[in-house]
């Protein structure tokens, strides 16, 4: 919600799902509610962008409403669970992936236990699941530790500013390989190296030296094929 209401331009996809509303949940809003045998209907024929069962339920992504947003040049937000993540990315390999880590197992007891909103039985099959999302973070282009919302959010926005900048630049399209080269050669790694605990100030020089040569050769390519800027 902090992020959508700082940015316009954002928008959160409403998943299907067969699970019955929570407390305050409105159909249409927060998710369609609908019926396991709508589901399964729409899996046949299509309709979805991404799909998994979780937890007993079935999730999924309505493809129409994305590719209507997408159309209008909405930023499409999907909020979902690790095997849906894959689907996207091996339709999409361009897509921006994003893991929020709990800050610990424990805590991330805490706050599905504080919901107030399930029974025991599904908060252990959450718990059992939650073991094996964690260990496909690895997966994903960035992995942010979810300690503070306000924070969090900020370093979501960040990433998601970084990636437009490249995507919408001339000089670094999907097209051309230098992009995709320029991206994973800087951005990611940036990232994962931020998030080493013990860093020298001698690794952050050389990765400072690394990036300066690398945007170098990248953009005297980028000269040579396209011509001056």
């Amino acid at each position: 919600k902090e992020l959508l209401d700082r940015n316009k331009d954002i928008w959160l996809s409403i998943s299907a799902t067969t699970r019955n509303p929570r407390m305050g949940e409105k159909d249409g809003e927060n998710y369609y509610f609908i019926s396991d045998e709508r589901f399964k209907d729409m899996i046949d024929k299509k309709e979805f962008l991404e799909w998994a069962q979780f937890a007993g339920n079935y999730y999924g992504t309505p493809l129409s409403t994305v590719n209507k947003k997408i159309e209008k040049g909405f930023v499409v937000l999907l909020e979902i669970e690790v095997e849906g993540a894959k689907q996207i990315k091996e339709k999409f390999p361009e897509a921006l992936s994003i893991f929020l880590l709990p800050p610990s197992k424990a805590e991330l007891e805490k706050r599905i236990r504080n919901r107030g909103t399930e029974k025991e039985e599904a908060i252990n099959r959450r718990l059992s699941r939650a073991n094996y999302e964690i260990a496909s973070s690895g997966e994903f282009d960035f992995v942010l530790t979810n300690h503070d919302v306000d924070e969090t959010v900020k370093g979501v926005f960040k990433i998601i500013k970084s990636w437009k900048f490249f995507l919408k630049t001339q000089l670094i399209g999907w097209n051309n390989r230098s992009g995709k080269n320029l991206l994973n050669s800087i951005i990611i790694p940036a990232v994962r190296l931020s998030q080493t605990a013990a860093t020298t100030g001698a690794d952050l020089m050389n990765f400072v030296l690394k990036i300066l040569s690398i945007w170098f050769l990248e953009l005297c390519w980028m000269m040579f094929y396209l011509g001056p800027l």
